[in-house]
């Protein structure tokens, strides 16, 4: 932050005084309070003089900004904060959103000259981030949010006027480094493509599709939305004009059309999800406008809702003509005594006038010592001596209000009467008396409720028959879907809802900062889920470091512990941790329940929850990483004590003890758990978890001494992950070359995983279309196993058979098929890893397929089916599945095929194996497409196939699969794209000798040429 004069750059002084200024600046020339500002500078921390420090900010602001002795203050002060005079001033932020929005009307209207110049000109005004230097200060982050997405959406804006232009080949750079800075934001990449593709460089506008598919998939895990697809399918078929809606892509922050430059902030968002509770309390405002006065209490947790509430409340309360007066009492400050009625008293006097001051002062001279700033007190009679004047004091307020409420039906809200004192408490009990004939409404806020002597002190507040007590509780999914969309733009889906419900518990405050913090950290949309992997946001963490504030040190360790074991938890484990009775535990968990931090759990009598999932995060973020390794490892200690029999989830949650407790467990016994998590989820196929294990194991590994024991373990893992990555990602994924690559490292070393690691890299040769490197190594695992009988070289018989068979040999395809199941035996005990005996059965259903013997194909895949379940191998079970689909593809079985391949799709996808599943999707849609129904299924086929190849990789059946895909274009008589799509499977079967697929090939092409020839209504009356 600069501010600049004639005579050069002028001194704004340190950290905090320069924020104090960039407040001001920022609320446009609006009058900022004081108390917005002790919060800007301290948060919820204030010092004990904090407005002394304030009032010397101010001061030498002042001192900096004056222009001369003579000239007008630009700084002064104001009954209820400070204001700064802009007047003719220009400010570089103004100044930015003024361009943007005239930039954006001139692009509406169709000038795109006007609004390329005016939008060039917004973006020379950046010189850096903004508010670069007040990062993480809470009055700077939703400014810098806001800002930092104006600028995003005025750089595309920006682009769109370029691109109607024709100014293509230019803004390709710009592009590339707008991409560089936010390579996950898609409206920028179809920027690009339709760049590229207007500059005669189609071939990188579709590279460019390929490689937002990467970065997509590698940072968030997604694929290119809707619009992106539609763009690459356009620009395949040389369509270089975007689809509707690529204009328009979403925002990840949404910002105002035309911001004002000086005015002030605006109005909140709507309540989202109180409408009901809103209604009532609007009718005891309007019963209070006509003098049946009454008295309402809000209670619930931090950040439920009671200010937003009451905020409603108060711009209801003023449309309806009311007076309304609002005090706080914030934590952490040094309050003097009745302090939330001396504020309300100053704002009620500054808004009804002199003339009822002085019918107060008349009416109660009492409250003199309370707000001494009025004026009228200068004549003021000397009180009276009284017996008792802290009663005096509070029956002073209770006439002052009354004589307030005679001039003008009032509003008053007192937040956090918990953290208020006593005779601010004895006040509202006094006044409540009284209310029934004043047309007065007051509203109090109330939190958590810790200690005995709160419950007594709420207890007398509410304890009356004229009081309504409105208890908040979490929001609705409906509310929750409402409150995401309003605070991001974007409709979420019921799965994000879904966990952020278990994140917050419909808290609007939680669920507004998990959203907030996703959006501001990483790409946001509706397919969103919030990960359990991330930090809680800081505001949340402060909401629980304060609920914790109130409990003991023993109550928050024994909180700490239960964070540390899960979700829920019961008193006898935590006890067991910790070495502490259970009794002892039971009763500080009672203090944690009525601090609003767990709750017990209905299903399970005896067991305890955290209020929300943030809560039990924000728990563990106040321990040191010491102190949660510890803690793993006691609990990592006490649940292998009782291991035995215990549920596989169980298992898993032990291993993530052991693995997270570091180095606190001793390596060896932290493996001894994740070996028995490994070796069940191995029995289940389970190949996410498998993999994780498999990372957490090689982490935990690195803690043992180097010796032949170390690298053999690991060596044996990287296999592992090699195998769970192949699966989950496909086996051209880098991931599974970089497993490959350690195996082979670590076998130069030590280790007889060499061998296994090597029949399993020969099948990403094969995917990669390196049949002839394929064919060599399957050689030499044939004759090292008839040398040595090393079993994982038993492999090379299920290879060489795979090679011969998609290299379109019959001759030697027979022949390898015949030897590889003469050594089924030996197949079966070639890895634990890959059952390669199942998966020669698939090799044989898709040879006898091509062969046109139907029945023995689907014979020898039920065999296949049946050995597979037998040995718990679902991925080798689930590529003999798929080659039973594959087979009837081949062999054009419509019936039937569509139900069969829909079931394989959606188990598959439910085991997490995504290529095999798209595998089964695309055979689905070919049947459907050629079925009765002639459904158009091209849409999700193409997708499908993206996801089989993986953005564009060489896989294995490629061919076989463009084939259907050409049978589902001609289906919609979309000929040419049918021809195309043949002629891209002759050349990927060229390419990589794939040459299984030739007849095939051939007879659609000659079938297509046919069709074009043929006239239309002879196809007709054909069909």
């Amino acid at each position: 932050m600069r501010v600049r004069a004639d005579s050069g750059d002028l001194p704004l002084g340190g950290p905090k005084q320069r924020a104090v200024l960039a407040i001001l600046v920022l609320a446009g020339g609006s009058v900022v309070r004081f108390e917005r500002l002790v919060d800007g500078l301290w948060g919820q921390q204030p010092p004990e003089k904090a407005l002394a420090s304030l009032r010397s900010y101010v001061a030498n602001l002042r001192r900096a900004l004056q222009d001369g002795a003579s000239a007008p203050r630009r700084l002064t002060t104001r009954s209820i904060g400070y204001h700064l005079a802009l007047d003719g001033d220009p400010v570089d932020i103004r100044r930015f959103e003024e361009l943007v929005g005239a930039g954006r009307r001139a692009l509406t209207r169709g000038d795109a000259a006007a609004a390329h110049d005016l939008l060039t000109d917004a973006g020379q005004l950046w010189c850096g981030d903004p508010l670069a230097e007040f990062s993480g200060w809470d009055f700077a982050d939703p400014e810098i949010e806001r800002l930092t997405g104006l600028r995003r959406s005025a750089i595309e804006a920006r682009f769109d006027a370029a691109l109607l232009l024709g100014r293509h080949a230019d803004l390709v750079p710009e592009i590339e480094a707008a991409i560089a800075a936010v390579p996950v934001h898609e409206r920028l990449w179809a920027q690009l493509m339709l760049a590229l593709a207007r500059s005669g460089r189609r071939a990188e506008a579709l590279q460019a599709y390929d490689r937002v598919r990467g970065v997509l998939d590698r940072e968030l895990g997604v694929a290119p939305g809707d619009d992106l697809r539609r763009l690459f399918h356009g620009l395949c078929h040389d369509d270089t004009d975007p689809p509707a809606g690529v204009a328009t892509l979403t925002l990840t922050v949404p910002v105002a059309d035309d911001p004002a430059p000086a005015a002030p902030a605006p109005a909140g968002p709507a309540l989202v999800g109180r409408s009901a509770e809103l209604a009532w309390l609007a009718k005891m405002a309007d019963a209070a406008g006509r003098g049946h006065g009454g008295f309402a209490v809000f209670t619930g947790e931090s950040g439920i809702g009671k200010t937003a509430l009451a905020a409603a409340l108060a711009e209801y309360g003023r449309g309806a003509g009311m007076t309304v007066a609002r005090a706080g009492h914030p934590d952490g400050l040094r309050k003097p005594l009745l302090w939330g009625w001396i504020q309300l008293l100053r704002e009620l006097g500054h808004q009804l006038g002199a003339d009822t001051r002085a019918q107060v002062r008349a009416a109660a001279p009492e409250v003199a010592a309370l707000v001494p700033e009025w004026p009228e007190w200068e004549s003021r009679p000397i009180a009276r001596e009284t017996a008792d004047p802290a009663f005096e004091a509070i029956d002073g307020i209770v006439r002052a209000v009354r004589e307030f409420a005679a001039a003008s039906p009032l509003l008053l809200i007192l937040d956090d009467v918990h953290r208020a004192d006593r005779p601010t408490r004895d006040a509202l009990a006094l006044l409540a008396d009284r209310l029934h004939h004043l047309p007065a409404l007051i509203v109090v806020t109330w939190s958590a409720i810790v200690s005995a002597d709160d419950r007594a002190e709420y207890d007398r507040l509410v304890g009356r028959t004229d009081v309504s007590v409105l208890e908040l509780a979490g929001l609705a999914d409906d509310d929750i879907g409402a409150l995401v969309e309003q605070l991001s733009g974007v409709p979420p889906s019921p799965g994000f809802v879904a966990v952020l419900r278990q994140h917050s518990g419909g808290n609007p405050f939680f669920v507004r900062e998990i959203v907030r913090f996703l959006s501001t950290r990483k790409h946001f949309d509706g397919r969103t889920l919030a990960p359990d992997g991330d930090p809680v946001p800081d505001a949340v963490t402060g909401v629980v470091r304060r609920r914790m504030s109130d409990l003991d040190a023993a109550t928050r360790a024994i909180l700490g512990a239960a964070a540390v074991i899960g979700a829920e938890f019961e008193p006898v484990t935590v006890a067991e941790v910790l070495g502490l009775p259970a009794a002892t535990v039971r009763a500080r968990l009672g203090d944690a329940r009525r601090a609003a931090m767990i709750d017990e759990t209905a299903e399970r009598p005896g067991w305890f929850t955290f209020s929300h999932g943030v809560t039990r995060k924000a728990v563990v973020a106040q321990l040191d990483s010491g102190e949660r390794g510890e803690l793993h490892a006691l609990v990592a200690r006490a649940r292998m004590r009782d291991a035995a029999g215990r549920s596989y989830e169980w298992l898993l949650a032990t291993a993530d003890h052991a693995w997270q407790a570091g180095a606190a467990l001793d390596a060896p016994a932290a493996l001894t758990i994740t070996d028995l998590a490994l070796a069940a989820a191995a029995t289940r196929s389970a190949y996410a978890d498998i993999a994780a294990l498999a990372e957490h194991s090689l982490q935990i590994c690195a803690r043992l001494p180097r010796a032949p024991e170390r690298f053999e373990r690991e060596s044996a893992l990287w296999l592992r992950l090699a195998l769970a990555w192949s699966a989950l990602a496909g086996q051209n994924h880098e991931d599974v070359g970089r497993a490959f690559r350690h195996v082979f490292e670590l076998g130069d070393r030590h280790g007889t995983a060499r061998t296994a690691a090597i029949a399993l890299h020969c099948l990403v040769r094969c995917a990669q279309g390196r049949y002839r490197e394929a064919a060599a190594v399957a050689g030499e695992l044939i004759e090292r196993h008839r040398e040595t009988g090393d079993p994982p070289a038993a492999a090379g018989y299920y290879l060489r058979a795979l090679i011969d068979c998609l290299r379109g040999d019959p001759a030697a395809g027979t022949a390898s098929l015949d030897a590889a199941f003469a050594n089924l035996a030996a197949l079966a005990e070639a890895s634990p890893l890959a059952r390669w005996d199942v998966r020669l059965h698939a090799v044989a259903a898709v040879a006898l397929g091509l062969c046109g013997e139907q029945e023995r194909a689907w014979q020898t895949a039920r065999t296949g089916i049946d050995l597979g379940t037998a040995a718990g191998d679902a991925y080798s079970t689930a590529m003999v599945r798929l080659a039973a689909l594959q087979a009837n593809a081949i062999q054009g079985i419509v019936p039937g095929t569509a139900r069969s391949a829909d079931t394989v799709a959606r188990e598959l996808a439910e085991t997490g194996l995504a290529q095999l599943a798209a595998g089964a999707r695309i055979v689905r849609d070919w049947a459907r497409a050629l079925g009765p129904d002639r459904e158009d299924t091209a849409a999700a086929a193409h997708e499908a196939y993206d996801i089989v190849t993986d953005g564009g990789a060489t896989v294995m059946l490629a061919p076989l699969y463009l084939a259907l895909l050409a049978d589902i274009e001609s289906a919609r008589d979309n000929i040419d794209a049918a021809r195309e799509l043949v002629h891209r499977g002759e050349l990927l079967a060229t390419a990589t000798g794939e040459h299984a697929w030739n007849r095939l090939l051939s007879e659609r092409l000659h079938r297509l040429r046919a069709d074009s020839a043929m006239p239309r209504r002879v196809q007709d009356r054909g069909a």
